[in-house]
Formats: structure tokens, sequence, C-alpha cells
């Protein structure tokens, strides 16, 4: 098996405080949102999934796949959420991920503004801040993917 080469695709612009800490309990539908990516090893190459989480009854809200975990991935993933979600997304809605440069990136930082969206980084390599997120990629993986 050839070993996987990872590259840089994109510069950290923005950095956030971690708002959510380990606090994923949301009062209230669409006002705690987690979203993350992943790779998905399939027998045509890689799958990139990218989705949001409610933290509120763990629902996705809107999901995306491409084969590159891109900056436009992630907007387009948002774009869908805000675009089912608009008018029921609350007033104060927080967004957490981790600090891949595609969420700290200055047009992730455009959109979430324009949408009003607070934004919540996890700390740098602790996986356990954003583990709602992670947790789905996990089940969708061991239970459906990879059996």
């Amino acid at each position: 098996m050839e070993k996987q080469k990872w590259v840089q695709m994109g510069q950290q612009v923005h950095k956030y405080k971690s708002l959510l800490n380990i606090d994923f309990r949301a009062d209230s539908p669409n006002s705690k949102w987690g979203t993350d990516i992943s790779y998905i090893h399939t027998a045509e190459g890689i799958l990139c999934p990218s989705m949001i989480r409610d933290l509120y009854d763990n629902g996705i809200v809107a999901y995306k796949t491409a084969i590159r975990q891109t900056v436009t991935l992630v907007l387009d993933t948002i774009f869908l959420a805000m675009k089912a979600k608009k008018k029921r997304a609350a007033a104060k809605l927080q967004l957490r991920s981790g600090q891949g440069f595609q969420y700290t990136s200055q047009e992730h930082f455009n959109l979430t503004q324009e949408y009003g969206i607070t934004l919540s980084i996890s700390r740098y390599e602790n996986c356990y801040n954003n583990v709602m997120a992670k947790n789905f990629f996990s089940i969708l993986k061991t239970e459906c993917i990879y059996r």
C-alpha cells in the first residue's frame, strides 16, 4: 500500500476562542451546531464528507461531499444548512469546528459573519473539544462503511 501524502492546502487566517469548551448541550434547536470533515477510502479513491450536526438533538442539519477537503466544501455545507434552517436558526447560533484551515480561512470568516454565526474552535490537538462532530463520523465509518 502506497504511503498517503498529506499536503497543507491552505493557511489559517483567523483564530477563535473555544466558546463551548466541552458543554455540548443545547437548550433549543439550531442554537449550537458542530461541524467537521473527514476522509472515507473507497475503491474509486478518497471521498471527503463535510457535515453540520445540531447539538440539540444530534440531527444532521446539512452535509456535502467532495474529493478534497477544501474551503469551498465547508462553505457549501454552511450554505446548505442555512438555506434549510435560516428561518428557524437561533439568533445567537454557535458553530463549533476544528482548527483546520477550512474553518480559519478568510472566506469562512466572511460567510459566517454574513449569517451572524458565532464561531467556536476546538483547542489545538484536543479531539474531545469537537467530539460531537467526530462521533458522527466514527459511527458512520464503523456501522456503515467499514463493517
